[in-house]
């Protein structure tokens, strides 16, 4: 079964955090190719844009903190500055991203008990800033899964989680902003693990 794009994310930048260039560049692309949210592929371009950089492709890094300038994200100023020693004034995308379907918030403004549904199937209901899931939700993945989280941000469950597995299995646990988390794993049997769970919100038990 293919990861859920928030799944992708997580480790995307995992793969670039580590040093994985060339990984993190696969990974980054598809996302790039399939999310909708400007500031997600503001960070997506920058990134990618990085490991371009780490791995000697110059005017693709360049390109990507072009990218990354007009969709607002201000850190690849700085990259493409500090690297290449290169001015840019931000552009209007030639194709700016559509906004995902269901009920989101106008820019600067927050919605408390909102739902996005977002471009890859998945449903976020839950506190939303400026158009995006932020602080505490819950996302109903398209297999089924239900992960709830006192805390997204930035694409990310922070904080203590719970998935609420399709088959009846449930995680209950904390996740650090960076790194791995711990918790326990109720399946559907009654038995109890506890371990700890990785970046991808995978138990390991």
């Amino acid at each position: 079964m293919e990861d859920s794009l928030y799944i992708r994310k997580v480790k995307a930048r995992a793969a670039y955090n580590r040093g994985k260039d060339k990984e993190a560049i696969e990974l980054f692309t598809g996302i790039i190719n399939e999310d909708n949210d400007p500031e997600d592929l503001g960070e997506a371009h920058n990134l990618r844009g990085m490991s371009y950089h780490l791995t000697g492709n110059k005017d693709k890094a360049i390109a990507d903190f072009k990218k990354a300038i007009d969709y607002g994200y201000h850190k690849a100023i700085e990259n493409l500055k500090e690297h290449y020693n290169i001015t840019y004034t931000p552009q209007k995308p030639s194709s700016s991203p559509p906004p995902s379907s269901g009920s989101s918030s106008p820019s600067g403004s927050t919605t408390p008990n909102g739902r996005l549904t977002l471009i890859n199937g998945s449903i976020y209901e839950g506190n939303i800033v400026d158009g995006r899931g932020t602080g505490k939700g819950r996302l109903i993945l398209k297999n089924g899964d239900i992960i709830e989280c006192d805390t997204f941000e930035n694409g990310r469950a922070i904080g203590k989680i719970k998935i609420k597995y399709a088959n009846g299995d449930i995680l209950e646990g904390t996740m650090p902003f960076f790194g791995a988390g711990s918790g326990k794993m109720t399946y559907k049997n009654g038995r109890v693990k506890e371990g700890s769970i990785d970046f991808a919100l995978k138990f390991l038990g």
